[in-house]
């Protein structure tokens, strides 16, 4: 794995393993904000005006949506619990060498270097749970309004494309939530 620059200024990661990047590399933030925050959060939080809104985020990777889910909860004073989920978890150096917490250095840090699999007040506004597992064996008893599926495209890891997987994760949304991938954002 190795740290590349995308054409926003903002860091990516490339995996070998994958042979593909975590994020776009004409930029990081930009499609992060685009696809997860603009066209998701922001949308749901306007449709719905709701002051508390729960995410489950399928594939915490960098903890780019995190950070900026958090940034969007102290703009607009929403309540945010935030679950997510990672089968691999980054080596912590690769995180530290990510730019993405330039004006939220503190906050990055809490995001990314907390342990797994417990719940973390990041400040009154913002929750995180990081759970270490595999979607396919995850039993979540709850339901969310927005789920962030930010999977490897299915060219790269076709199981988590799998109807089966596709269906139990809809089943975690609560009634007009949201679905949002960088392949297509759809009310449920």
């Amino acid at each position: 794995m190795k740290i590349v620059v995308s054409k926003d200024g903002s860091n990516t990661i490339y995996s070998d393993l994958m042979d593909e990047f975590y994020h776009s590399p004409r930029g990081a933030i930009s499609e992060s904000k685009y696809v997860f925050i603009e066209n998701g959060l922001e949308e749901y939080y306007n449709l719905f005006k709701y002051s508390s809104i729960s995410i489950l985020e399928i594939g915490l990777g960098t903890g780019l949506n995190a950070l900026l889910a958090w940034e969007f909860s102290n703009e607009f004073k929403v309540n945010i619990d935030y679950i997510g989920i990672e089968k691999f978890p980054l080596e912590k150096k690769l995180n530290f060498s990510l730019n993405y917490s330039d004006t939220n250095k503190e906050v990055f840090n809490k995001i990314v270097f907390n342990d797994w699999n417990q719940k973390i007040e990041i400040d009154q506004f913002f929750s995180l749970s990081k759970i270490e597992s595999d979607i396919s064996n995850f039993d979540f008893n709850s339901e969310v309004d927005i789920v962030f599926f930010d999977a490897f495209a299915k060219s790269k890891q076709n199981e988590i494309w799998d109807d089966e997987i596709i269906y139990k994760v809809a089943n975690f949304i609560k009634k007009d939530g949201f679905f949002c991938n960088l392949c297509i954002n759809f009310p449920t």
